[in-house]
């Protein structure tokens, strides 16, 4: 006499999970007189085992009837239903439960540490750019001394003090110094203290100098008293020590910019992607533990789709794919690991091109 094999003996005894769970949730009535069929001819295959009454015709009866129950309820299978409904060992979670706990934190890390580069790297480019624009004032200003200096070299001499002179050019081009100055100093007090507001980080912190130290030679800023100088040679030390300290400046500010431009292409677009992937995969896991659907493979699968995510992130920050979009870059990366297929379909279409 015939009997099932170990597979289908196997199948008949998870077979129970399915028809529970079909029994729950169809509710259509022309699903019902389906699964009522199949339900029938499945319980009446055990009977015929449990009776040693098993033919070849009772299996092909029984897979039949099995097939009908998977395709009423699919994608829920015996996989999705074990995985779903059964505790961790020394756990309290189900796969699925775990996961999702899982990628909550992970989303939560994600979305925190680009919120933070986010605003950094806005706040530092707003900073350089204000720097620039302040050492252009700046040197604009310093030209203007250097001129008014050249003129009081002709009429008093380079040691000379020129703040008790009656000569009118001398009083003229003093009061320039006078109104000059002063907005030179503020300007490079400025420059200094929004340099040092860049977070370390991104730049170290520029010195300021100490009482035995030489903005030249020790590249450290001097501050500035905000006084007038009274001869000629303090005005252009006043000058020199901000030329040293503007040049290196815009040293400092070019470096800046390129280490946050460097951030903008790569490591944020990539945060973002994942960001937009794992919101994704939490949101289809929820689903799937509602519909019961999660299955033991979901996991791995999941991880890839995240990496995915990172890489179409970077595609779209780094690659400008859609650069002439009104959507922000960052809004882009996040969108293009949310939905990765839209995504990857493009590349598909430009890969097609060179075969």
């Amino acid at each position: 006499m015939a009997v099932p094999d170990m597979i289908t003996l196997e199948t008949m005894e998870k077979s129970s999970l399915l028809l529970k769970y079909a029994a729950e949730n169809i509710s259509d009535n022309a699903k019902k007189a389906t699964f009522v069929s199949a339900a029938t001819q499945i319980e009446a295959c055990r009977d015929a085992n449990a009776n040693n009454q098993w033919t070849p015709a009772t299996a092909g009866q029984f897979w039949t009837s099995y097939i009908d129950l998977c395709s009423l309820i699919s994608p829920v299978n015996i996989d999705t239903l074990t995985a779903s409904q059964a505790l961790l060992p020394n756990s309290k979670y189900t796969l699925p439960q775990l996961w999702v706990r899982r990628y909550i934190i992970l989303f939560v890390f994600l979305l925190t540490v680009s919120v933070t580069l986010s605003f950094v790297t806005t706040a530092v480019t707003s900073v350089n750019t204000e720097m620039n624009t302040l050492i252009t004032s700046a040197n604009t200003t310093a030209d203007g001394i250097v001129k008014s200096l050249a003129i009081l070299r002709r009429k008093i001499g380079a040691d000379d003090q020129f703040a008790a002179s009656t000569d009118a050019d001398v009083q003229i081009e003093t009061g320039k110094l006078e109104t000059a100055l002063p907005i030179l100093y503020a300007a490079a007090d400025k420059l200094f203290a929004k340099s040092n507001s860049v977070p370390e980080l991104v730049l170290a912190h520029y010195p300021k100098c100490q009482d035995n130290q030489n903005p030249e030679t020790d590249t450290c800023y001097k501050k500035g008293g905000g006084g007038i100088a009274k001869s000629i040679n303090d005005a252009q030390e006043n000058v020199e020590n901000y030329r040293f300290f503007s040049r290196r400046l815009s040293d400092r500010v070019e470096i800046s910019q390129s280490r946050i431009d460097l951030v903008k292409a790569t490591l944020l677009p990539m945060l973002l992607g994942m960001t937009g992937a794992v919101a994704y995969v939490i949101r289809m896991m929820s689903e799937q533990i509602r519909t019961s659907s999660f299955s033991s493979s979901s996991p791995i699968r999941n991880i890839a789709r995240v990496m995915l995510g990172a890489l179409a992130g970077v595609a779209i920050g780094f690659t400008g794919v859609l650069a002439n979009s009104a959507v922000s870059g960052a809004a882009l990366s996040f969108i293009s690991g949310y939905a990765i297929e839209p995504v990857f379909a493009t590349f598909d279409k430009i890969a097609a091109t060179f075969k």
